[in-house]
Parts: C-alpha cells; sequence; structure tokens
C-alpha cells in the first residue's frame, strides 16, 4: 500500500513538473499553464487524501488537535496529510507545536505540498465537507470533496479556510479557474456545477444537504463528467489521426 501510494505521488509530481516545462517551452499563454497547474495540484492533494482514508478509515478532521506539555495544538487538515504527498520537508511540520511557531512556519515555507508549480497561481482549498459528521465516514468517488481558488494568500498551515463568498467572487472574476475536486480524483470546473451564489452556497455545504439536494447537484457533476469524457475522447482522436 504504501509502495503504490509513494508510485502515484511520484507519478503525479513528475507528470506535473514535466507539464509545466512543456507549457513554458512552448509558451502556451499563462492562463493555461496557472490552469493546468492547479488541476495537477488538485489532484495530487485528492490523491493525499484517498491515502489517508485507506489508513484511516475516515476524513481528516477539518481542524487538527493535538496535546502536548504546553497545551492543545491546533491546525488545519492539511497538516495530517503531508505523509502522503511526497518526501518529508527539512525542518519537519511539527503537530506538537503551534501551527505558527516559528519552526513550523519554516517548514511551511519550505513545502510545496499545498502551493502551485505556476507563480501566478497562488490558490488555496475549500473543503466542502468540514463538519465534524462528516469527517466519519469515507465518501465515494463521486463525492465533492474541495474546490481550490485562486489568488487567495492564506498560508496552507493555517488552520483556517476561504469562506464560500471568496469562492463564489473567485468564480466571478476567474470562472475557469475555480476548480471542484471529486474524491476518486477527478476535477472539474466549478461553474459547470453551479450558476448562481445561492446554489454556490448550497454546494460548498454539500455535506449537510438532503439527500435529494444531493442528487441534484450530483445529476450536474454528472454531466460535467461526461462532457469532459467527451471532449477527452475527441483530444485522443485528433492525436490518432494526426499520427
Amino acid at each position: 500500500m504504501r509502495l503504490r501510494s509513494f508510485t502515484i505521488i511520484v507519478t503525479v509530481f513528475m507528470l506535473a513538473c514535466a507539464t509545466v516545462h512543456v507549457v513554458k517551452n512552448t509558451r502556451l499563454d499563462r492562463r493555461g499553464a496557472t490552469r493546468i497547474a492547479l488541476i495537477l495540484k488538485l489532484r495530487l492533494i485528492l490523491f493525499a487524501m484517498h491515502e489517508y482514508c485507506d489508513n484511516h478509515d475516515a476524513m481528516p478532521p477539518l481542524i487538527v488537535e493535538t496535546s502536548s506539555p504546553t497545551g492543545i495544538m491546533r491546525h488545519s487538515w492539511r497538516a495530517v496529510l503531508l505523509p502522503y504527498t511526497g518526501p518529508a520537508a527539512v525542518p519537519p511540520y511539527d503537530l506538537e507545536r503551534l501551527w505558527n511557531d516559528e519552526v513550523n512556519l519554516n517548514a511551511a515555507k519550505r513545502i510545496d505540498a499545498f502551493g502551485t508549480f505556476a507563480e501566478e497561481a497562488e490558490t488555496s482549498c475549500f473543503r466542502i465537507l468540514n463538519s465534524t459528521a462528516d469527517s466519519s465516514y469515507v465518501p465515494d468517488e463521486g463525492t465533492p470533496i474541495l474546490v481550490s481558488v485562486p489568488q487567495q494568500q492564506i498560508l496552507w498551515s493555517t488552520p483556517q479556510d476561504v469562506t464560500p463568498e471568496e469562492v463564489w467572487l473567485a468564480m466571478k472574476d476567474e470562472p475557469e479557474l475555480v476548480m471542484v475536486g471529486l474524491f476518486g480524483g477527478c476535477v472539474l470546473p466549478l461553474r459547470s456545477i453551479v450558476s448562481t451564489s445561492e446554489e454556490c452556497q448550497e454546494f460548498l455545504r454539500y455535506g449537510s444537504l438532503s439527500l435529494e439536494r444531493r442528487k441534484f447537484f450530483h445529476q450536474r457533476i454528472l454531466g460535467s463528467k461526461a462532457i469532459d469524457d467527451r471532449q477527452k475522447n475527441c483530444s485522443k482522436t485528433a492525436i490518432l489521426e494526426s499520427a
């Protein structure tokens, strides 16, 4: 299991690096480079969350609380995913210290697991499944887990997420860069699922919605995946025809 996890992480990391290298060398537009970087980074985080759930049979809590001789320490959910994102940081992130302790701040700045490969793509994540009840089960592969929000300068180790209002404003400004990550690793644009501020606010509370409302959004997710699959098939066909 650990070897498979490491292989997946290394593969995704190498693919991301190679993609950005190709993007730069072929001089694609920055918007396209940013979008690719965000998708790959979001998938890496989803893989890490998947591996965490495989080992703990539960989602990581939104706020991680650890005890130490000096009291209770609060950390971001991202902190417990670090072992599943790649090589350990030097200096390491210490869960027995405060998240804003000098040691942890230095570690956080050295760890790229929750950053991006494109300098213009500073991003933060919003946890869709973020209540205590939501952390007690492992979702299926079609369940929305995360939303990546560009231009949000929140250090990943900060024990907070961006707000639903910030998600909606980012989608209005840069709709092609606000992505939804499904537990199975699929990444979709948020604008393909919601079209109004009210729907956005509701979707970001997916874990607490009624079964009927979940089905409503799930149908939109399926529609978006179908469009995405057709685009992939068209791209494969074009490549084969040009070969």
